[in-house]
Order: structure tokens, then C-alpha cells, then sequence
């Protein structure tokens, strides 16, 4: 039993909170705290991972997926924490964006690096805004946008089972997500240009 409390909390969204792993710093650990009546993020996403594990994807813009481990405020789902090279924290996209930490051109080189990504390994991005992407600094001067949040499908139904079988029906998904991220993206610079 892996006992979490306040301090460990890093992040909180409408149904998941997230802690840094106690005995393991490289590690954070979601927590279900309000679920929706008909689904369960934790279990919902563990099965995405494992579909896309049987693809044998890289993880080059996605944390690692260990599974579920019991904690005091109930099963937990570990992923490894994202964050810079040198152990410092890594902003989100939007945070980014909003404090004018990245260039016009790079970042035209690390959406396209991303899409290039998620295109080559059928990645459902179903949530796709700027605070579920990390931008993270992966050695001097050199970063990746990674996704932490928001993959796969929202409830296990008939939908899931099309992202799972029908190609052509998961790719059309992918490309709309993309066309809506890439709106969110252009919010966030709206909201620099506004202050």
C-alpha cells in the first residue's frame, strides 16, 4: 500500500488527480477522484496502453504505462513523470506558449515532429489541448512536445470497439483531433497577444 497526501499532488483535472510516486521520483501516479457513472479514466487508458503496446509503439512522445498499484486513496495508475533533462520541471504547451518560451519556428518543427508521430503510430489523441502536452526540454536546447493526457477513447462502447477495428474510421478521428489541437494551439497565442 502506497500511502500519497497532499504534498505529493502536482496536478488535478475534472476526474484525475496526479502525485509524484513517493519511492520513486521518475514516477507519478494517477488517482481517480470523481468517476463518471460509466467510466473509469485509470481503467479506461490502462487498456488503451496495452492496445498500443501490441503495436509495439515507441515512446518518444508518451510516458511509459506500469500499471495499477493500491494507495490509500485507492488504486492508482503509474506513468513515468515527464520533466527536463536536468530533473527541473517541464512546462505544458500552453505554459509555454503563454510565457513566450518558444520561437514561431520551432514551434512549426515540434507540431510537425508531434503529428509525424502521432500519425505514424495511430495515436487517438481524443482531448487534445495544450496543457495535456508537456514541452519538455529531453537534452541542452533540444525539446519534445510529449503527451501526458488525454489518449484513446472516452467510454468503452461502440466507438471504442471502431477505434480498435475499422482503420479508416480511427484515422479520420486522428486527423480531427489534430485540426482541433491545432486550433487550441492557436488559442493559447491569442491569449499571449491579449494580455
Amino acid at each position: 500500500m502506497i500511502s500519497l497526501n497532499e504534498n505529493d499532488k502536482i496536478a488535478t483535472g475534472s476526474e484525475r488527480a496526479c502525485y509524484i510516486h513517493p519511492h520513486d521520483s521518475t514516477k507519478i501516479i494517477k488517482i481517480v477522484y470523481q468517476q463518471s457513472q460509466t467510466t473509469n479514466q485509470n481503467t479506461l487508458e490502462y487498456k488503451y496502453y496495452k492496445e498500443l503496446e501490441k503495436q509495439g509503439i515507441t515512446y518518444s512522445h508518451l510516458p511509459k504505462c506500469y500499471g495499477f498499484v493500491e494507495t490509500n486513496l485507492g488504486q492508482g495508475l503509474v506513468f513515468d513523470y515527464i520533466i527536463n533533462y536536468d530533473g527541473t520541471p517541464a512546462p505544458t504547451l500552453r505554459n509555454a506558449i503563454l510565457h513566450k518560451k518558444i520561437t514561431q519556428d520551432e514551434e512549426l518543427n515540434l507540431l510537425h515532429d508531434l503529428k509525424t508521430y502521432v500519425d505514424n503510430n495511430q495515436i487517438l489523441f481524443r482531448d487534445a489541448t495544450t496543457v495535456n502536452v508537456m514541452y519538455t526540454e529531453i537534452a541542452p536546447h533540444i525539446y519534445r512536445l510529449i503527451i501526458i493526457d488525454g489518449l484513446g477513447p472516452r467510454r468503452e462502447n461502440f466507438k471504442f470497439f471502431l477505434y480498435k477495428y475499422v482503420t479508416p474510421y480511427l484515422t479520420y478521428k486522428i486527423k480531427k483531433q489534430w485540426k482541433v489541437f491545432l486550433h487550441n494551439v492557436q488559442r493559447s497565442k491569442t491569449q499571449v497577444l491579449d494580455k
